[in-house]
């Protein structure tokens, strides 16, 4: 009986994500996708498996802070699937920017949304290559599960903010995120 946003809705993770919130009673689900063909075929998908839960769908891209929470607080979720994320590694290596702009900010931006929702928790998908990252993949789900801690997530015990290792605060990764952030902004000089 609960309202669920699920961000990446149409691709196989969010997808599957989707079926199981309608399976199990769902009251509402809200697709979020910035792929037309991906949204229209989850929510087609949907809309043919038996049960009572409103599906609707929306065009929309996790790097778009004021859309996205636009978007959410209109839903008023009770939970947020944050499942949106490049994950294909020979990409990621190639444009890794891309994926520290998907991946990392991303899910920054989700966090907010579920926050400024009022959402009572949110989940991020991540993937086993955050463990221990050899990959730009791994890399940049690991930062984002790192900064989704350090946000004031719902759910989220203060306990583990705090265990955060500051080792990444020196790391050329993060530099590399910084100017991108500050490219982003129009304001690629060194902050």
């Amino acid at each position: 009986g609960k309202r669920c946003v699920v961000t990446g809705g149409g691709g196989s993770i969010g997808g599957e994500i989707c079926r199981r919130l309608k399976a199990y009673g769902a009251t509402a689900i809200l697709v979020i996708e910035n792929s037309e063909l991906a949204l229209h075929t989850i929510t087609e998908d949907l809309a043919l498996e038996a049960g009572d839960t409103a599906v609707s769908g929306r065009i929309a891209d996790v790097r778009d802070r004021e859309r996205l929470t636009e978007i959410v607080m209109g839903f008023r979720p009770d939970i947020v699937f944050h499942a949106a994320a490049l994950k294909h590694v020979p990409y990621l290596e190639q444009d890794w920017s891309e994926g520290v702009r998907t991946n990392v900010f991303g899910s920054v931006h989700a966090a907010e949304a579920a926050i400024a929702a009022g959402a009572s928790c949110m989940v991020m998908i991540s993937t086993d290559k955050a463990i221990q990252p050899v990959s730009m993949l791994g890399a940049t789900k690991r930062f984002a599960e790192m900064e989704a801690l350090i946000q004031k997530i719902p759910g989220v015990p203060a306990p583990i903010k705090k265990s955060l290792p500051h080792s990444y605060a020196d790391s050329p990764f993060v530099d590399s995120i910084a100017l991108i952030a500050r490219q982003s902004q129009g304001t690629a000089a060194p902050a």
